[in-house]
Parts: structure tokens; sequence; C-alpha cells
């Protein structure tokens, strides 16, 4: 992983915490989706995105704040990666994560928000699309996103998050300019939910070397975590 990647999402980290999709969802999820279906022919990209978008609020809606690492959030997670919606989703937003780059910034903006909302129903991968490495390589926008990152990738449960979030941590470490406490506060979020047992150890690693005690309870509820 590249350390370019990584600065991205520190410069997030330094950044505000706050934010929203603008517009409300109060259509359906079966909505939604026939919306998606209809593609390009019926709704502007930008529509496409935040039916996209509110796709993934069952997903992260009920999670409030920087403190989502317990059961609660666990219990959000598995209805969503185990939702009877998954099957059709993954088909609505397979031609989605195809589209090539000569259809403009629309066409990258709908393959991410595609990704993003796929992850965060647990999907790792679609044909040949790796859903961590769309989403890991492309840089953030706005500070929000950040958090719906890593929530996507806590519901992914790949283990190959455990290395970005390690890396993320020790450059939390060098950067002057990054919100160190906040910044640990969500990779922990993370951390709590990836099941490989090297979440475990980088856990443990953090609180040996770790000297912020807010940063300590929180590394010690991913090692508690039944």
């Amino acid at each position: 992983m590249s350390r370019a990647r990584v600065l991205v999402i520190i410069a997030i980290l330094a950044s505000c915490w706050s934010g929203a999709w603008s517009g409300e969802c109060i259509k359906s999820q079966q909505d939604y989706l026939q919306q998606l279906e209809g593609g390009l022919d019926d709704s502007s990209p930008s529509d496409l995105q935040h039916a996209l978008w509110c796709l993934r609020m069952p997903c992260i809606g009920d999670v409030g704040g920087n403190r989502w690492a317990g059961p609660n959030t666990k219990e959000v997670l598995r209805r969503c990666t185990e939702s009877e919606f998954r099957s059709r989703l993954v088909a609505t937003c397979k031609p989605y994560l195809a589209m090539p780059k000569e259809s403009g910034t629309y066409g990258a903006d709908l393959a991410y928000e595609a990704a993003m909302t796929l992850a965060h129903y647990g999907v790792s991968s679609v044909d040949d699309h790796d859903i961590f490495e769309m989403l890991t390589t492309r840089k953030l926008r706005h500070p929000f996103h950040l958090r719906w990152l890593l929530m996507a990738l806590a519901a992914q449960d790949d283990p190959r998050t455990v290395s970005f979030l390690a890396q993320v941590t020790d450059s939390l470490r060098t950067d002057s300019d990054a919100d160190y406490e906040n910044g640990m506060i969500t990779v922990l979020n993370c951390l709590y939910h990836i099941t490989d047992a090297s979440s475990l150890d980088l856990a443990r690693s953090i609180v040996e070397t770790e000297q912020d005690p807010v940063v300590i309870e929180r590394a010690k509820r991913v090692l508690d975590r039944k």
C-alpha cells in the first residue's frame, strides 16, 4: 500500500468530522433499486449517486458519533450483510462498477459510490472488480467520507484492512497536523469489526506503545470483544 494512499486518509482525519449527503432518503429500498436499474436513461448521474447513498443508509443511519466499536454496530452491520436485497443489489450495481473512464467524472463517481454501497453490504468482489481496492485507492473528497469508508471496510471484514489501518496508525503518529485522538478512535472502531487474528495483534501493539489513555481504552475494546 502506497504512502500516498495513507496520506490521503490522514489529510481527511485532520479536517472536520461532520457532514452529510444533500437530500433526504424518502423512498423505499425497492424504489431506489428500481431507479438504479433504470440507469442513465431515466435518471441523472447525481440522482443515481443519491440512490446509492440511500441504499446504504440502513447500514449507517443508526450509528452515531465517533464511537461505533461495539455490539450495537456489529448488529447493524450484520443486518446489512444478511439483507434480502443483497443479491439484487450486486446485480444492480454491477454495470456501474464497469463504467468506463471515458464516461467522464460521473462514470468514476458512480463506480466508486456503487463500490461503497456494496461494501456496506459486505460484498468483497464482483467479477474482477476488487471492492476493497476500488475504495482504498481513490482520494476522498469530503471529510465525512472517512467514517463511511472505514465503516464500509468494517462491514467487508477483509483481512487486508488490518494492514491498511496499521499504516494509517503509523502516519497519524508522525503527522503533527493530524487530529490524532479522533483519528485513532476511528481506526479502532473499524479494527473492532475485523475478525482476522491480525486485528488483535494490531490492537495489542497499540496498547503496548500508546500514551493516550482514551486510545488505550478503545484498543482494549478490540482485545475484549466477544
